[in-house]
């Protein structure tokens, strides 16, 4: 994310028989080591002593490596936090191999979550899964971990070169995401925790973005899911759950978990970056939607059109508009998230108090910026919002890591919306958005999700359909980035999900 911008722009010796006694000068060292047996033993002594030693070592470096290749917990750099597990998310690396944990939210696979988290160590809350490179997965044989009828979580590399040309965005998906051990899931009667999903997007900035960004989308969830666990168990049993009691519990534990998260960042990373974190957890039947930054989260109802859709009339050579104007049914967008920017009053008002300044373009108010002396840059350097988790040198300005939470009742939305219908989940970096607008995403997620037939066998149907949604997704990246390609791009990240009561 170029969230950032510059502002106003390494001895003698004896013998049983007489001899002439030779002069010590002319002695090299090996006729010394001769003329002297009698330390010959001494030698042999420290000889095996060596050997005995070096054995040592190498048994010793045979059990370090065999310990190194037993999978345990990563630490945490936080120092006042233990989850009870123990376990943490998974890195970046170790969680693309989880090929067979389809997230697809079918119920065979719910009812093979708890095999999977046993066999691939996944935390006890679940496997998350992390957006793939859109240009890595292969037309033929796209990976079900990226892309299937049920969820999209992709991502594609700004063409940054400075501060380095590296993907500051991260995208998560746990579904199904749960809070509690097993055998007490058991106890929550007609509640199905099986339903539940955490996704979440994390776009980063500056120096150390990346970095804070990965810290984030790792230690939010599993700070998230071990404070709702020790709430669980405060609580008469249930309560967490029936969408009006537990609320506040929810709410509290989220702003708990970033204010931690962003106190746990390493002082040399917070000081060099930042990230927005924009979450939306669903517990029961509710769903809250959480926002830090200009990130971008909303849902979206898809109705489809009364007398059916029509057979798939889309060619393989359609340019990317035809995704969208040949969407046949239609969509509403609700819930979109307001973007914290610092010109709005009540940000304004906050980061004023604390002696910040704001520098709001008269014609681009969106594009207005908190102000500060970088001792990092040793400039003034603007940050294009007004709440982050990092950026250390804006926290004293009175920029927060606090998130907006909005409830969202399922029951009463699927209710308004009416049986026919279907709902979708989108949390999305603003690099999807600098170019298009927000409709013109949607209709293209729609067109994927329920507009996109399979065809060919049953075998090969959920294939079939899936490299049809990821062409799909891949015009729309390119509808979504600059028209010459040596226009600077942003990351592009963004995860999708259909959503069943």
């Amino acid at each position: 994310m170029r969230q950032r911008s510059y502002h106003a722009d390494k001895n003698d010796c004896f013998h049983d028989e007489p001899h002439k006694q030779e002069p010590r000068n002319t002695l090299n060292t090996n006729q010394r080591k001769q003329r002297l047996p009698h330390l010959n033993h001494p030698r042999k002594d420290r000889v095996i002593l060596l050997k005995f030693a070096l054995c040592f070592f190498l048994v010793c470096l045979t059990v370090l490596a065999i310990l190194h290749s037993i999978p345990r917990p990563r630490a945490h750099d936080g120092h006042h936090f233990m989850i009870r597990t123990g376990q943490t998310l998974k890195s970046h690396s170790s969680v693309n191999d989880f090929d067979a944990n389809v997230h697809s939210i079918d119920q065979s696979d719910k009812n093979d979550h708890r095999m999977k988290t046993q066999s691939n160590k996944c935390p006890s809350y679940g496997c998350p899964l992390v957006a793939s490179e859109v240009l890595h997965l292969a037309d033929d044989t796209v990976r079900s971990d990226a892309i299937s009828q049920h969820h999209i979580i992709l991502t594609h590399k700004s063409n940054r070169k400075l501060p380095a040309p590296v993907n500051q965005d991260r995208a998560v998906l746990i579904s199904p995401f749960f809070l509690v051990e097993e055998e007490f899931r058991q106890l929550q009667g007609s509640y199905d925790p099986r339903s539940d999903f955490l996704m979440g997007i994390f776009d980063g900035h500056d120096n150390s973005g990346d970095i804070v960004a990965e810290f984030a989308m790792t230690e939010i969830p599993a700070r998230l899911s071990y404070k709702l666990n020790s709430a669980i168990f405060s609580q008469p049993t249930g309560s967490i759950f029936n969408g009006t009691v537990g609320q506040d519990t929810v709410k509290n534990a989220i702003v708990q978990a970033h204010n931690e998260v962003d106190e746990a960042i390493p002082s040399d990373q917070a000081m060099a970056g930042g990230c927005t974190a924009n979450m939306i957890l669903r517990i029961g039947s509710t769903l809250y939607m959480s926002n830090t930054g200009d990130s971008y989260s909303y849902l979206v109802t898809y109705t489809p059109p009364i007398d059916g859709l029509k057979s798939d009339n889309i060619s393989e050579s359609s340019n990317t508009a035809d995704l969208q104007s040949h969407l046949q049914g239609s969509v509403i967008i609700h819930h979109e998230n307001i973007k914290h920017k610092p010109h709005l009053p009540i940000e304004k008002l906050r980061i004023e108090s604390h002696g910040g300044r704001i520098h709001v373009p008269p014609t681009h108010p969106m594009g207005s910026r908190v102000i500060v002396k970088s001792s990092v840059h040793n400039e003034d350097v603007g940050l294009a919002m007004s709440r982050s988790i990092g950026d250390a040198e804006w926290t004293k300005v009175g920029v927060i890591p606090v998130p907006d939470i909005e409830t969202v009742n399922l029951n009463e939305l699927f209710t308004e919306i009416g049986e026919k219908s279907k709902l979708f989940a989108v949390v999305a970096s603003d690099g999807l958005f600098d170019n298009r607008k927000v409709e013109f995403v949607t209709k293209h997620l729609a067109r994927i999700f329920f507009e996109t037939p399979a065809s060919g066998d049953e075998k090969d149907a959920k294939q079939d359909q899936a490299r049809k949604m990821l062409e799909h997704v891949k015009r729309l990246i390119t509808a979504s980035s600059p028209l010459k390609a040596d226009w600077y791009r942003d990351d592009i990240s963004f995860v999708a999900l259909t959503i069943e009561l």
